[in-house]
């Protein structure tokens, strides 16, 4: 299995199958609340811009765009390995991306991802229904 990312990313994919899952579920919980964190940041700036123009302001919204591809990137790449060790059915949708317009624009077919599978649970990972994460 291979996969080139567009961004550059702090593990391949293959090194991303070789960690333990736990690892790769962690790591995806935290992403996601990074994701969501800047996202929110990313309403206020934007906010901020459209009331006054601040070249500041705005170069923080663009380098934060940067980040956040760069960090669905890494879900994907997670996803896959979580998907090669089997560990994963694509159809289901608990590691997506949560609808980020900024997910699809290097994803040619968003459903060719990967799924989760809720039946794998590690026993070092409280869940909670709340949609915050995931909590260790």
């Amino acid at each position: 299995m291979e996969y080139k990312p567009r961004y550059q990313q702090p593990f391949t994919l293959a090194q991303a199958i070789s960690f333990e899952l736990s690892v790769i579920i962690a790591e995806i919980g935290r992403l996601q609340i990074s994701l969501q964190h800047l996202r929110d940041t990313q309403k206020q700036l934007n906010e901020e811009i459209q009331n006054k123009f601040d070249a500041i302001l705005s170069e923080a919204f663009k380098e934060n765009e940067e980040v956040i591809a760069s960090q669905e990137e890494r879900i994907l790449i997670l996803r896959l390995a979580l998907e090669h060790k089997g560990s994963v059915a694509r159809d289901n949708s608990h590691y997506d991306l949560h609808q980020s317009t900024e997910a699809n624009a290097f994803i040619q077919d968003p459903s060719d991802l990967p799924g989760t599978n809720p039946d794998v649970q590690d026993s070092n990972i409280e869940r909670s229904n709340d949609g915050d994460g995931v909590y260790l």
